[in-house]
């Protein structure tokens, strides 16, 4: 029980964290670029990774208690590779969100959070941390 009360509490920092860059990104490219659809796309990509390097340390030494090991590349290669797979779903979802059901970017990347939440913390939890 405890593993999954900390799992949400870093879970909601580092969704509160990867959104947050996502919609300053979004901004940002918004103004850069004209098209509708690469601004959030170039955002969504760029906050998932800088969201992977905070996740990663924050599970590691928080969520898992991993305090005692240094950082492992085989263990940071299977964290990344479970956000390989959520990657490519928000690749999937958001522009199906926005482009078929006429969601908002901000919401559509909104929406999937649950999903991405229930597939990390099954595979964090018996494939990148082994607890």
């Amino acid at each position: 029980m405890l593993l999954k009360l900390k799992f949400l509490i870093v879970g909601v920092w580092n969704t509160c964290f990867g959104y947050v860059v996502f919609l300053a990104l979004d901004a940002l490219f918004g103004r850069l670029i004209i098209e509708k659809f690469y601004p959030y796309m170039i955002a969504l990509l760029l906050s998932q990774v800088i969201g992977i390097l905070n996740s990663y340390l924050t599970h590691k030494f928080f969520t898992f208690n991993k305090n005692q090991q240094r950082i492992s590349v085989e263990e940071f290669s299977r964290f990344t590779s479970v956000y390989v797979g959520i990657i490519l779903l928000g690749l999937i979802l958001v522009p199906l969100l926005v482009e078929v059901f006429e969601f908002m970017p901000r919401i559509a990347a909104l929406l999937i959070i649950p999903l991405q939440v229930i597939i990390s913390f099954k595979s964090h939890k018996n494939y990148s941390f082994k607890t």
